[in-house]
């Protein structure tokens, strides 16, 4: 096998970047008035969460087959592996989002199984300190926020590095 071809196809700078995308639009679409439900709220912020933890374990060597196979779609799973301290996590927040994530829950609409997520706030808030936490584990210092239209958020990406 060529040098190239053991070279993975993701980066930890691109996964924390698309992360923060993802934990911004959960946040504007939050902000909307006429939302009649929450479910694309729950579906951006959990992807936000599931982008930065890959992030973390990206930059502590996973590949990208780990993160497919081994790692998949497994709140629980990524935020044991990835070697943070998550005692300061609502355990239930984490329960109703590791499974909404397993089956989709957040995608299809079963209002027999779908959680109630208090209008968004409990993804959003695990959202952002998911975000946060491996934000400094990727690129430590870096000062970010998920809230749209803050001083910090600005459109200067070059700490991700190139292709950003």
């Amino acid at each position: 096998m060529s040098e190239s071809a053991k070279q993975p196809k993701h980066n930890p700078r691109a996964f924390i970047a698309a992360a923060e995308s993802y934990g911004k639009a959960a946040h504007a679409v939050a902000g909307l008035k006429d939302m009649p439900h929450a479910l694309p709220i729950g579906t951006l912020a959990c992807h936000c969460m599931e982008l930065a933890l890959k992030a973390v374990l990206l930059k502590q060597g996973a590949t990208d087959e780990d993160l497919q196979y081994r790692y998949g779609h497994k709140l629980d799973v990524l935020l044991n592996a990835s070697g943070l301290d998550w005692s300061g996590l609502d355990p239930e927040a984490v329960a109703i989002c590791t499974e909404a994530m397993k089956d989709h829950r957040f995608r299809y609409i079963d209002l027999a199984n779908y959680p109630d997520v208090r209008g968004g706030a409990v993804v959003l808030d695990l959202a952002d300190q998911v975000f946060h936490a491996c934000l400094q584990a990727v690129l430590p210092g870096a000062k970010r926020t998920l809230l749209p239209g803050s001083v910090t958020a600005g459109r200067d990406h070059s700490a991700y590095g190139r292709g950003l």
